[in-house]
């Protein structure tokens, strides 16, 4: 799990723990994280996302994402059909930024800005 901050027109949530997926393309958060910074749903891109628990509505919408301290601007999906509590770091965005390795011996994740 990693610390993240999601920013959108001078709004931050509080910080917030996010799983790190491989399996992830983009990064995805519950609906009420949007609601929270203001964002208007509406007036972002949709599509259906697939994953282990079925297809959900998603909503593509460009953020400022704080990962361990480190921002960038980043476009991440947002959904009510996604458990309360699911934040979810994917692929687009995070993994082009970053460097990520396991030490299972210590239960840790590597984590690097390249």
């Amino acid at each position: 799990m990693l610390r993240v901050r999601l920013s959108h027109a001078g709004t931050q949530t509080p910080q917030i723990l996010a799983l790190l997926d491989s399996g992830a393309d983009m990064s995805v958060f519950h609906a009420d994280i949007a609601n929270f910074l203001g964002i208007d749903l509406s007036a972002c891109a949709t599509t259906a996302s697939g994953g282990i628990g079925g297809t959900a509505k998603m909503h593509i919408c460009d953020i400022q994402l704080e990962v361990e301290g480190s921002a960038f601007r980043a476009s991440v999906m947002f959904s009510y059909e996604v458990p309360t509590n699911l934040a979810l770091l994917g692929r687009d965005n995070v993994f082009e930024k970053f460097r990520f390795g396991f030490d299972q011996r210590s239960n840790r994740v590597l984590f690097e800005r390249y």
